[in-house]
């Protein structure tokens, strides 16, 4: 949903497409917005479920939306390849565990005593 408010401030809802995104998400977006493109440029905002843009209407179909939709994609692709990193580094520290694990109950095994007392 796009929409602006009487102070002319452009506000994109993100809660239809994401929900309230991610602490990480908003700050790949938050980087990736900090670039001036253009010599009229306004910076874009996350407050919420929304994105902001301090802008008239017409300023933001010639001037932003072109910058904000590529910014969004290029957040979700490193987003995306961020949730991917953190998954297979879960996945290896798991494997690492079991092997720990398995290491473990084999030197156990090993090192099992005959508990009866010898008289």
């Amino acid at each position: 949903m796009l929409s602006f408010t009487r102070e002319s401030s452009f506000t994109a809802d993100l809660s239809d497409l994401i929900g309230l995104p991610p602490s990480e998400w908003q700050t790949i977006f938050t980087r990736a917005c900090g670039v001036a493109r253009q010599t009229l440029w306004r910076e874009a905002r996350i407050e919420g479920a929304y994105i902001l843009i301090d802008c008239v209407p017409e300023e933001l179909e010639q001037q932003h939306l072109d910058s904000l939709e590529e910014d969004v994609k290029s957040t979700n692709k490193k987003f995306g390849l961020l949730m991917a990193q953190r998954q297979e580094e879960a996945t290896r520290q798991l494997q690492v565990e079991q092997t720990a694990r398995k290491r473990l109950q084999d030197l156990q095994n090993m090192l099992q005593f005959d508990e009866t007392p010898q008289t």
